[in-house]
């Protein structure tokens, strides 16, 4: 499982350059599955412990998009994920923001409309 973590981190590093090269970006939308920090990964309105913690947030992209938020300050990036059912917002950075979507099993609920 972490060689496919580091698999799909590197290549969201690669896309998040790519992007933020491009001459009048100004907000980078980022779809993941999973959590990309411990912040951001609440179940039943808290954090989930240590133990569980692994396989419910990816470290390894919270730190790309660390470092992509960082290194283009005046790019907004969003990052919008789900896996832990309960919903949580996070800024870790002024410029990054993560919101997780909350789901039951078997029903699909709009979270939020977002206007570009």
């Amino acid at each position: 499982m972490q060689k496919l973590a580091d698999n799909d981190a590197e290549r969201l590093e690669k896309n998040l350059q790519l992007a933020a090269q491009e001459h009048l970006t100004k907000k980078i939308i980022v779809l993941v599955h999973v959590p990309p920090f411990r912040e951001s990964c609440m179940h039943e309105g808290e954090i989930s412990n240590d133990d569980y913690l692994p396989f419910f947030a990816s470290k390894i992209t919270g730190d790309v998009l660390l470092g992509a938020a960082k290194a283009n300050p005046k790019i907004e990036f969003l990052v919008l994920c789900c896996h832990t059912h309960s919903s949580s917002f996070y800024k870790p950075l002024d410029n990054l923001t993560v919101k997780a979507g909350s789901v039951e099993y078997g029903k699909s609920i709009v979270q939020e409309v977002i206007e570009l």
